[in-house]
Parts: structure tokens; sequence; C-alpha cells
């Protein structure tokens, strides 16, 4: 039996973060795709519209991830919950890992809301508490 769309898409998102690779994660989400965060970090937009925009925001987010040295490690408490719509991915996770420096853990709570079509992103919508990132150890 084949993974559903959403859990492929799932897979394929938490294999690009894991191994730091922003190419293939982008390469998940349609040209015009979008980006929203209800709760946005004050210094970020609570949306990105388009690949570009999205490449602008976030990847010196990922390069600053990848200098703050914190390694992620995998997804824990993974709860994906079936819709009756089989393009739309509802997450529940929790991101871990540890901070090369110190081996110091960390884990991050994270719900995911992903609409789809023909196998890319068009809509997702990430429920993080930015207020999150202050608890991380250096």
């Amino acid at each position: 039996m084949s993974a559903s769309p959403s859990h492929a898409m799932f897979q394929a998102m938490s294999r690009a973060v894991c191994e730091r690779d922003f190419d293939s994660f982008l390469d998940l989400f349609d040209e015009m795709g979008v980006i929203e965060y209800p709760f946005p970090h004050p210094a970020m937009p609570s949306r990105l519209e388009g690949r570009t925009a999205i490449r602008a925001v976030l990847g010196p987010m990922w390069q600053q991830a990848e200098r703050s040295g914190r390694l992620v490690s995998g997804y824990d408490k993974v709860r994906l919950h079936d819709c009756t719509d089989p393009n739309v991915l509802v997450a529940e996770f929790e991101l871990y890992g540890e901070v090369r420096d110190t081996g110091a853990p960390y884990r991050l709570p994270y719900l995911h809301v992903v609409y789809m079509q023909h196998g890319k992103i068009q809509l997702f919508r990430d429920y993080f508490n930015p207020a999150a990132f202050a608890t991380l150890p250096r």
C-alpha cells in the first residue's frame, strides 16, 4: 500500500529539514505557493507569497540555524491526522535535536496545516509559537 499524498508530503518535508536541504524543501512548493504564520515573530512577515519570497525570507533563516550549531535530529510525537481530502495534511509533532558545541538537547512543538495540489504545496500554515525559540539552548 502506498502512502497517501499527505503522508508522502510529510515524509518529504521532514527529510528535507533533517538533511538541511533547503532547495529540496523549497521544491515542494508550487511556484505561487504561500506560507502563513498565524502567530508570527514580530520580526517576521505573517505571509510569504511565492517561491521567490519564501526563498528570500527562509533561506537566511536556514543559514542562521546552521551557523547557530543547532542540529536537527528528527521528529517525535508525530501525529498525522487523516482528512477527507487526501491533499490536506494536518501534522502535529516535536522537532528535536541538539546544539553541536555543547550537546544540549532541544525540542520544539509544531502544528502544520498544508494544502496541496498536483503534488505541490499551495498553502502551508505554520502554527508555531515564536516565543519557543527563546527557550532554545545555545
